[in-house]
């Protein structure tokens, strides 16, 4: 008795472009960046949780770059109708009345 042949999975494509929105205001800074100075003091200074240092001090980034992804694109040059496709389903979003919702 043989076993069937392993037919591999195909990879995903890998991703290249995200679109998201900035956590970041005015009003949301002071909250934001004292947070994350806690989190960051915790992860590098909290021997039980056992981060490596170097991952403590280069994965936790500025307070600027903190943002919701809403999804992730796999585009290429090589395909420029797939591109434009995107750009204007972008377009399109009406993004006042979806926060509002």
């Amino acid at each position: 008795m043989g076993h069937a042949p392993h037919t591999p999975t195909p990879r995903a494509p890998q991703l290249t472009h995200f679109l998201g929105l900035s956590l970041v205001t005015p009003a949301s800074r002071p909250r934001l960046q004292a947070a994350l100075e806690a989190f960051r003091d915790t992860a590098r200074n909290d021997k039980e949780l056992n981060i490596p240092e170097a991952v403590a001090k280069h994965a936790i980034r500025p307070v600027d770059t903190l943002h919701l992804t809403l999804c992730t694109f796999s585009l290429s040059d090589k395909e420029p109708e797939k591109l434009q496709e995107v750009i204007s389903h972008l377009k399109e979003i009406d993004l006042k009345k979806l926060l509002q919702e």
